[in-house]
C-alpha cells in the first residue's frame, strides 16, 4: 500500500491470508492479566506452538483492531508473546504478495544497498531491542540521499515504519546471514525493502500501515 489514510494504494502487503493471531506464553501473565484480555482471545485456542515449552494464549489481531488498541498493546504486552510461534504472523503481515506490486518494485530504482549486519548494527547502536514494540524503525535518505535509520516511538499509523521484531522474523524464517543483502526502494516518498532469499531472488516488504479485506485504511504495528 502506497500513502496512509486513503492516500494512493498502489503497494498491498498480504494479511488478508495471514493466520491473524498472536500466541501468548500463559507462564508470563496471571488470572488478573488473562480477565483483562479475555475480550481478545481468539475463538479458536488451538495451535500446534513446538518452541514455548507453557501453556499458550491466542489473541486475535482484529479484536485488537476493532478496539483500537493494536499498537498500545504490543507495547504494553510485547515481552508475553511466544516470538518464534508468533513470528509466521509477523512476516506474512507485510510481506508483499501481489505480482503487479512486485512489478512496480523490480523496476524501481534501488537507491542503496545493505547487509543485515550492517542493518543489525546501527539499530543496536541506537539502543534497539528486537523484541520489543516500544521504538519503530525509521528507513530515511541522508542528506547524500543514502539509507539511514533512526528509532522512534511511540507508532505512528502516518509514518514509514518497521518494527524491530520484523526483522528478526524475517531473519529466522528464512535463515539469513549477516551477509544477506537488503535493497531499499523508494515510492511516493515511501520507502520499501527487499531481502535476497535467493541469489537474486528478492521477498519485498511493506511499512507497518496495511489494508484489510474492506479496503479501508488499517494499522498494523506488528
Amino acid at each position: 500500500m502506497m500513502g496512509c489514510n486513503g492516500q494512493n494504494k498502489t503497494i498491498k502487503a498480504n494479511n488478508n491470508n495471514c493466520n491473524r493471531r498472536i500466541v501468548i506464553d500463559k507462564s508470563k501473565v496471571d488470572k488478573s492479566w488473562e480477565t483483562l484480555n479475555k475480550q481478545y482471545y481468539s475463538s479458536i485456542q488451538t495451535g500446534n506452538p513446538n518452541n514455548c515449552t507453557h501453556d499458550h494464549i491466542y489473541i486475535d489481531v482484529m479484536a485488537l483492531e476493532k478496539a483500537k488498541l493494536y499498537s498500545t498493546w504490543l507495547k504494553k504486552y510485547g515481552t508475553k508473546v511466544c516470538y518464534e510461534e508468533t513470528s509466521d504472523y509477523i512476516e506474512c503481515e507485510h510481506l508483499i504478495t501481489d505480482l503487479k506490486d512486485i512489478e512496480t518494485l523490480e523496476k524501481t530504482v534501488t537507491f542503496d544497498t545493505k547487509t543485515l549486519d550492517e542493518i543489525e548494527k546501527k539499530i543496536i547502536s541506537l539502543g534497539g531491542n528486537f523484541g520489543s514494540y516500544s521504538r519503530y524503525i525509521k528507513f530515511y535518505k541522508d542528506s547524500s540521499s543514502k539509507l539511514d535509520i533512526k528509532l522512534e516511538g511511540p507508532f505512528n499509523p502516518n509514518a514509514n515504519y518497521y518494527s524491530t521484531p520484523l526483522i528478526k522474523s524475517i531473519k529466522d524464517n528464512n535463515n539469513l546471514t549477516a551477509s544477506t543483502k537488503f535493497i531499499f526502494k523508494e515510492i511516493g516518498g515511501y520507502i520499501y525493502f527487499g531481502v535476497e532469499i535467493n541469489p537474486g531472488q528478492y521477498n519485498y516488504y511493506n511499512f507497518s500501515h496495511i489494508p484489510p479485506i474492506t479496503g479501508k485504511a488499517v494499522t498494523s504495528p506488528i
